[in-house]
């Protein structure tokens, strides 16, 4: 019994490695919005030779974007070569309000530090489960449940906060207005990038350790049901003798 439940706290203590690997590689990399805009009108220019101009070039007049939740990096080609330029997003949220809701911003960040939070509880109470056996409730397996429980939580607060600005304002725009007055467009040109499934597959890892720690406690429970309903027989049997 006491052996089953070790080596689920040890495989959970492996899981809780690479689950805050995933979400530290989420605020690390700069791929949580990935973005190839268009530069559909030029200005005194007609359309049938910006076409012919990009059909000399396909570079031309397109761009590539992409950020993460504190910086990202943006290439917009004029017809005249690339332009690169750094994004911070603070200062770009604070130059572009409409950019995305600051709130939901913000909230996706400190969901994905709380799910880090639980995740280096988690690997800390996996580790002293694997040793010994804590008399605690809380620093048991029961514990681990829990904290697991909250990584799942967090890390999906965060899933759940950037799918909505995904949904409501970075699909159809990640352009500063001036960029748009120059005829850029973004809108159905984004898409959700790796980054922000890191955090994704980290909610199911996290889910995982829940499902066994969830059997590791119930089996021992089960088999001491057997036992107890085959000692009883013997008895039985002694006494009708």
């Amino acid at each position: 019994m006491e052996r089953t439940k070790r080596i689920a706290a040890f495989i959970t203590f492996f899981i809780c490695i690479i689950a805050l690997a995933l979400l530290t590689g989420s605020l690390a990399t700069n791929k949580w919005i990935t973005s190839k805009p268009e530069r559909i009108k030029l200005n005194n220019v007609p359309d049938h030779i910006r076409n012919q101009s990009v059909q000399n070039d396909e570079r031309k007049f397109r761009g590539e974007i992409h950020f993460g939740l504190f910086h990202g990096t943006k290439i917009l080609n004029y017809g005249f070569g690339d332009r690169t330029n750094t994004i911070w997003i603070k200062e770009e949220l604070m130059k572009n309000p409409s950019l995305m809701p600051f709130g939901l911003w913000l909230f996706t960040i400190l969901s994905v530090a709380i799910a880090i939070l639980f995740g280096i509880v988690s690997l800390i109470f996996s580790i002293i489960n694997t040793v010994i056996t804590p008399i605690e409730v809380i620093t048991g397996l029961r514990g681990l449940f829990l904290w697991n429980g909250f990584g799942v939580l967090f890390s999906g607060s965060a899933c759940l906060s950037w799918f909505l600005q995904f949904k409501n304002k970075l699909s159809r725009n990640v352009l500063t207005q001036e960029e748009i007055n120059d005829g850029w467009s973004s809108e159905n040109r984004s898409k959700l990038g790796y980054s922000y499934y890191l955090v994704l597959c980290a909610m199911g890892l996290f889910f995982l350790n829940k499902f066994i720690v969830f059997i590791a406690v119930k089996r021992p429970l089960f088999r001491g049901k057997t036992r107890l309903s085959n000692d009883k027989n013997p008895e039985g049997v002694i006494m009708l003798y």
